[in-house]
């Protein structure tokens, strides 16, 4: 078999894999402290004819000033199933109860990510050796215990403009996380105001802000957008 062939089969195997991995939904889930929605039901299910080993983990979840995302392992939350080996088609759902305090003043965030323990291993033959893939599914799922009430308080708090590039900085105030997609950059400067379009600020649309927390994006300045100092966003 040729480099080529055999890179055009690991291509179709991968793409197999994928198409025909375990599901894990919903992807997302708000919690309360207490009460009914303490308790959340998640779901597994194996789409593939073999049997499947799956494990998840919850874990608390942060970001970093420029957006990197920090997790740490967390016990605050009781999993279970917490390990699960489903049959072929077979569907499971997991429980998920918040073992945490029974009142949360601000929103906390967190990660569940279900990976697949046992690897798919396919081996294809090239001109002198096999070559082996080892493939692994993993769904990372957004979790929050979210106070009553609770409300997002987003406000720009720097920009600042230079060799054609705008740093803007965001701070959340408020103790409720914000997705910032569909939401207006308005920037101030001596010429005036000016509401950026989506595609003139992309980067701004995948945020995530989390409760009490910040970020900056970086994004190239428009050409009719002179010396930017101030900014809001709506």
């Amino acid at each position: 078999m040729t480099k080529m062939k055999a890179i055009l089969v690991l291509n179709v195997l991968l793409l197999s894999l994928m198409a025909n991995a375990f599901e894990f939904t919903p992807m997302e889930r708000e919690f309360s402290a207490s009460g009914t929605q303490s308790t959340q039901t998640f779901f597994l299910e194996n789409k593939t004819p073999n049997a499947v080993a799956i494990e998840l983990n919850m874990y608390k979840r942060a970001h970093a000033l420029n957006g990197k995302e920090i997790r740490t392992a967390t016990n605050d939350f009781f999993i279970f199933p917490k390990s699960v080996k489903l049959g072929p088609s077979e569907k499971r759902a997991i429980r998920v109860t918040w073992q945490g305090p029974a009142s949360v003043s601000t929103e906390l965030a967190y990660r569940l990510v279900a990976e697949q323990l046992n690897v798919n291993i396919s081996r294809v033959q090239s001109d002198r050796k096999g070559i082996d893939i080892k493939y692994t599914m993993t769904y990372v799922a957004s979790v929050y215990v979210t106070p009553d009430g609770g409300k997002s308080d987003v406000r720009v708090s720097q920009v600042d403009a230079r060799n054609g590039v705008v740093k803007v900085r965001v701070d959340n105030l408020g103790n409720k996380h914000k997705i910032l997609a569909g939401s207006k950059l308005v920037l101030n400067s001596a010429g005036g105001t000016r509401v950026l379009s989506d595609d003139q600020v992309p980067p701004m649309q995948k945020l995530n802000l989390l409760a009490r927390s910040s970020q900056y994006f970086l994004f190239r300045q428009p050409q009719n957008l002179k010396n930017p100092r101030s900014g809001e966003i709506r």
